[in-house]
């Protein structure tokens, strides 16, 4: 609609609150990106490990498109998903090529099937 305004999710429930916000619009595939469950990046996870291969890594940022690679949050929510998988012995976390304890690393890592 023109006239229109994009807002983040968070804002357009801020502006629902008072009266007269009438104009904006929420982007619905930011709500979708940011209503994934634990579940849902599991899933992702485990599909892009299976699609790469035996000993093929991936990075956690790859579930996320954007600006989200850049949002601790999600960031975090994806890593918590990788972690109770690694809690089920499904994959490994990596770094370096070595496989390290999630519970304590630090920076950047990898994920892959666990071998």
């Amino acid at each position: 609609m023109a006239g229109q305004r994009h807002c983040s999710h968070s804002t357009m429930r801020q502006l629902e609150r008072h009266r007269g916000a009438q104009g904006f619009q929420c982007d619905r595939s930011e709500e979708r990106e940011r209503a994934m469950t634990n579940a849902d990046y599991r899933a992702r996870i485990l599909d892009l490990l299976h699609a790469r291969g035996p000993d093929k890594t991936i990075c956690p940022s790859e579930l996320l498109e954007g600006d989200d690679k850049q949002n601790a949050e999600l960031m975090e929510q994806v890593r918590a998903s990788a972690r109770s998988l690694v809690s089920e012995q499904l994959i490994e976390f990596t770094q370096r090529g070595r496989v390290v304890d999630p519970s304590t690393v630090k920076g950047p890592i990898r994920l892959r099937l666990k071998r």
